[in-house]
C-alpha cells in the first residue's frame, strides 16, 4: 500500500498575508502583511485538514502487518 501525493498550484500559507487581493486582484491593505488575510487562510487550511483530508486519511486500511522485507529510509 502506498499514498500517492501531488502538489496543487496556489501560495503557501506563509504567504497568504503577503498575497492577499480583493476580487480582481486589487490590494486591500497599503502595504506589508495583512494579518486578516493570514487568519482567514490559516482558519480555511485548519477547517480543511480536519473535515476532508484527516477523515480521508483514517480510512485507509491495509490486512498487511508486514513490510515483506521492503523498508524505504527517510530522504
Amino acid at each position: 500500500m502506498f499514498l500517492e501525493m501531488s502538489r496543487v498550484d496556489g501560495i503557501d500559507l506563509s504567504e497568504a498575508g503577503k498575497e492577499c487581493r480583493k476580487p480582481g486582484g486589487v490590494k486591500h491593505n497599503s502595504g506589508g502583511e495583512c494579518n486578516k488575510c493570514i487568519d482567514i487562510a490559516k482558519s480555511n487550511a485548519k477547517h480543511f485538514i480536519q473535515t476532508i483530508l484527516l477523515p480521508e486519511l483514517a480510512k485507509l486500511r491495509s490486512n498487511k502487518t508486514e513490510l515483506d522485507g521492503f523498508v524505504l529510509p527517510p530522504a
